[in-house]
């Protein structure tokens, strides 16, 4: 048997496993079920169906695969959902059959002649995920006070978005809520509920639902670092401009962690961290009166997964925007990530459609006019060259 059968063989076994372990009748099992099938497997499929190189032992190619999973799995599901209702032996069938369908494909698919090298992180890549996952988890931890009741540090819309996601699981679609009924199968950011209510209805009940959306949260904030990183890097042919980057979307703009420091000890105000996140990291003074932490415009981690959400998928799919090493499949793709950057959320939607506007030029770039010689691109993946227009170096 050759390697692509064997390949094929393996990973049918595992997306096996995973269904069989969401039959157990353990809700730990089942949850884990689900979420390595609405996670993991539609997006390892895809990738190797489009024959991208994808080891399930490396980290950043395990967040390449939940980024397209992203863009794949609550498409699949809103689409299905238009045909067959929204019940766990649907979605199961759903999560199997996809994944299944995919790794057939590009099992009798030729590999590329030269495949897809992605940039290797850093060092420094590890060391900030790890940090700014260590400032995102605590503010998702629930504890209960004296009298009984319970304190949380987190934004208060992330209980929003587990009802909805729970009505999703529980009543089907469309979602019962009058700010997310629509007739349109891309209705505004209902495709994260989507994709939480598939991990709730696979996990069955029992399911701790906070434990899941929080773990989602955490997710997707490992995500987007993780595929702003690629892009960056394969797009500028740069991997010290992209890691450059990253602490732009965390501890300067994602907490706001070092502005909020830096203006704490200029001003030499007094008091625990808590007190002094609490006095600037919030943008409601209602909220910020009942203590309740809720992050500056850039610190949507946790407060609108929705968004975080469609931000992956859209820079996943300016990404495959540019691929030309898996043909038309990468169109197909990055048709799918858009499509699912407007169910996640409107606004990034408005803002994405924009940015491809003023990037097409990069995007698609124009054949040279006849007698007129092109710009060259810039060498060793250097996106500027003085006496030149700007130009992206290298492609993914």
């Amino acid at each position: 048997m050759n390697g692509p059968g064997r390949a094929l063989i393996r990973d049918l076994a595992f997306l096996a496993a995973a269904f069989l372990l969401a039959l157990l009748p353990f809700t730990a099992a089942r949850t884990a079920a689900g979420l390595a099938l609405a996670i993991f497997f539609p997006g390892y499929s895809l990738l190797r169906c489009l024959r991208t190189p994808t080891r399930p032992d490396s980290l950043p190619d395990l967040l390449h695969c939940g980024a397209a999973s992203l863009g794949l799995c609550p498409l699949a599901l809103r689409l299905a959902g238009l045909l067959v209702p929204f019940t766990r032996g649907n979605v199961l069938s759903i999560l199997v059959l996809l994944p299944a369908v995919l790794l057939a494909a590009g099992a009798c698919r030729p590999r590329p002649a030269s495949p897809v090298r992605w940039k290797i992180p850093g060092p420094a890549f590890y060391l900030l995920l790890m940090v700014t996952l260590a400032l995102l988890i605590p503010t998702l931890v629930v504890s209960s006070t004296p009298d009984g009741g319970e304190t949380r540090v987190k934004g208060w819309d992330l209980n929003n978005h587990l009802s909805i996601a729970e009505t999703i699981s529980t009543q089907g679609l469309p979602p019962a809520n009058p700010f997310l009924q629509s007739d349109s199968p891309f209705y505004y950011h209902t495709f994260f509920h989507i994709l939480l209510g598939a991990i709730l209805v696979v996990a069955g009940p029992g399911v701790h639902a906070y434990f899941c959306i929080a773990l989602l949260t955490i997710l997707l904030a490992a995500m987007f670092l993780g595929t702003l990183f690629r892009v960056a890097a394969e797009l500028t042919g740069n991997g010290r401009a992209a890691l450059l980057a990253l602490p732009l979307v965390s501890l300067a703009g994602g907490f706001d962690l070092l502005p909020m420091l830096g203006l704490a000890g200029w001003r030499r105000e007094s008091g625990s961290w808590r007190e002094i996140f609490l006095r600037h990291w919030n943008v409601d003074g209602w909220v910020s009166n009942r203590g309740i932490l809720v992050p500056s415009f850039f610190a949507e981690y946790y407060w609108v997964p929705h968004a975080m959400a469609a931000l992956v998928v859209f820079l996943l799919a300016l990404l495959f925007l540019r691929k030309t090493e898996t043909g038309p499949g990468a169109i197909g793709m990055a048709g799918a990530c858009l499509a699912s950057m407007a169910g996640y959320n409107g606004y990034v939607a408005l803002g994405g459609a924009i940015i491809i506007a003023l990037l097409r030029e990069w995007i698609w770039p124009a054949s040279p006019s006849p007698g007129r010689p092109s710009d060259a691109r810039p060498s060793s993946g250097a996106p500027w060259r003085a006496g030149r227009r700007w130009s992206w170096g290298g492609r993914c």
